[in-house]
């Protein structure tokens, strides 16, 4: 490496998703891109990792386990500690996925219950 190269940083992406494997596809396919990514299924753990530190992008299951959904957790818990302008939301139940666009505001990113890689990391771009 040339010593007038700039060396970019790793951009760090935060997830929170309980289904195992739309969990372990989203890490596998952001990691395939050498983003740095951190994950849990649970919302205490999730409290605890986002109060250490800050990410570039968060994946926000709509439907968290033992809340109502990600949008209660984000006004509450998460509200000093996710930039909202940085989140995805994602889900793997269609209508949820309706309502949740139609309830909230167009300034969000949703991804549909079945997405594609090429989707994922245009949503990821779309928000660095």
């Amino acid at each position: 490496m040339n010593n007038h190269e700039e060396v970019k940083p790793k951009i760090r992406i935060f997830i929170l998703e309980d289904g195992k494997d739309q969990r372990e596809l989203l890490v596998d396919i952001l990691r395939m891109e050498s983003y740095e990514v951190v994950f849990t299924d649970h919302i205490k753990e999730a409290n605890e990792m986002l109060s250490q530190g800050r990410y570039d992008v968060y994946f926000f299951d709509i439907l968290i386990p033992g809340r109502v959904n990600a949008f209660d957790f984000l006004k509450t818990e998460g509200k000093d500690l996710v930039p909202m302008n940085r989140v995805i939301f994602i889900t793997a139940y269609e209508q949820l996925f309706n309502e949740a666009r139609i309830t909230y505001p167009d300034n969000y990113v949703f991804l549909k219950p079945v997405w594609t890689r090429k989707e994922i990391l245009n949503a990821v771009q779309s928000l660095i």
